[in-house]
């Protein structure tokens, strides 16, 4: 404590700083790298840091907030076809980041059948073996 000549004081009060200087852990459980998914998806995940500050999920630019959560559903339909990067940031409250990315592939269409040889097929009358010859796209 500090006093001057006309009694004015000036005390320091101690200070209480929590350093942290460990990364957040982040881990996507599922879906797995690579996986081709359409539909709704379940993105399960965990996340820890004792200070934890935020968790988001980014998809397609679009970011969600998950830090009170394990789990995400992902409505594939909203996406087109295509690859995907599913990043889960978590952030703790000293401003630590750590991301986790799986790559996953969503595909929304289905294959189309077609039968290559129908006009041969088309009205007769069939016996024996017969080879029928289709074309399957996806």
């Amino acid at each position: 404590m500090a006093l001057d000549e006309a009694a004015n004081t000036n005390a320091t009060l101690p200070t209480i700083v929590t350093l942290d200087n460990m990364t957040p852990t982040a881990k996507i459980l599922a879906p797995d790298e690579g996986q081709i998914i359409g539909g709704p998806c379940s993105i399960s995940f965990r996340h820890y840091d004792a200070n934890l500050k935020n968790a988001t999920l980014r998809i397609a630019a679009v970011v969600y907030n998950v830090t009170d959560v394990t789990e995400f559903t992902l409505d594939t339909t909203e996406l087109i076809d295509g690859n995907y990067t599913i990043t889960l940031t978590v952030i703790d409250n000293a401003g630590n980041v750590v991301d986790e990315t799986v790559t996953i592939t969503v595909d929304n269409t289905d294959p189309e059948v077609s039968m290559i040889n129908s006009a041969d097929l088309n009205g007769a009358e069939l016996t024996g073996i017969v080879v029928i010859e289709l074309n399957v796209s996806d």
